[in-house]
């Protein structure tokens, strides 16, 4: 159960709890069109009733960064991140010190 975030582990977390998401995403990164990827993200955390608190676009360098720090101060469980590298990075950036988990 090492996907569980810190702050879920022990005794207080059963698998009826609701897990709390923000998507950030990078529209410029990829060869897809990101729109629909970003649906399909969602609607699968949906099916399985993970909350998605935001979906977050960026549009310039450190976006992902405040983005990542809002939703570890809004209680996200995990941060989905779409993007290239950079994004990765930024994204990681944010989480440094929080208990949010990243899936990339």
């Amino acid at each position: 159960m090492s996907w569980i975030p810190t702050r879920l582990r022990g005794s207080c977390w059963t698998a009826k709890e609701t897990m709390k998401a923000t998507i950030i995403a990078n529209p410029a990164a990829g060869q897809h069109a990101p729109p629909e990827e970003i649906r399909q993200v969602a609607a699968l955390l949906a099916e399985r009733d993970i909350e998605v608190l935001s979906i977050d676009l960026t549009l310039g360098p450190g976006d992902a960064t405040t983005f990542a720090r809002q939703a570890a101060a809004n209680g996200a469980d995990v941060v989905f991140m779409m993007g290239g590298d950079g994004t990765i990075a930024q994204t990681v950036d944010g989480l440094v010190g929080t208990d949010t988990a990243l899936a990339v």
